[in-house]
């Protein structure tokens, strides 16, 4: 009974699909380490000396995971210390179409947020830059890259005491970050 519910229910409000841990490969090469995926022709190098992992949110959603080697986080699960960003993919028409409008007109759906949104590019494709910021808690940066009808997520967290040092770490990484 469970399981044709859930069918059913799949056909009426499809979930939006995430990228299988298996389209990620680990690549070492002279240069340095790389994350690739050829499904979407996403390519970025991991910083020296950091680590990166795949990694299970939730049941069937994978995200990578970059983290520096100073890396801690709180009893809230959020980094406390050192830099982190996580990349993801997501496959949903409809969501790609919706950071398409974001990205042409910013300014225009400002107040569905308690943050900023910008229009940005990276590797020459055109993103949708999210801030969202609260006093004594943080700052989290997303960058969603629509390709066809895939979403390319790269998101961060800093805290105030870590803004300064992970604000450029953050932009090194995805000046490393290639998409064809």
């Amino acid at each position: 009974m469970w399981s044709n519910y859930s069918e059913d229910m799949d056909n009426i409000m499809p979930a939006v699909k995430v990228e299988p841990p298996e389209n990620y490969k680990f690549i070492e090469t002279e240069e340095g380490k790389f994350i690739e995926n050829t499904n979407v022709g996403l390519k970025f190098k991991i910083p020296e000396e950091w680590t990166a992992e795949k990694k299970e949110v939730q049941k069937d959603e994978w995200v990578i995971n970059v983290m520096s080697p100073d890396i801690k986080f709180g009893e809230d699960g959020l980094l406390s210390e050192g830099c982190g960003f996580s990349v993801w993919i997501e496959r949903d028409e409809t969501t790609a179409n919706l950071v398409r409008d974001r990205i042409n007109d910013p300014k225009g759906y400002q107040n569905e947020i308690s943050g900023i949104y910008e229009s940005v590019l990276l590797d020459g494709k055109s993103s949708l830059k999210m801030i969202l910021s609260r006093d004594g808690w943080g700052k989290i940066v997303y960058i969603n890259v629509p390709i066809r009808d895939k979403i390319i997520k790269i998101d961060t967290f800093f805290t105030s005491n870590t803004e300064e040092r992970c604000s450029i770490e953050f932009r090194d990484f995805l000046d490393q970050v290639k998409i064809n």
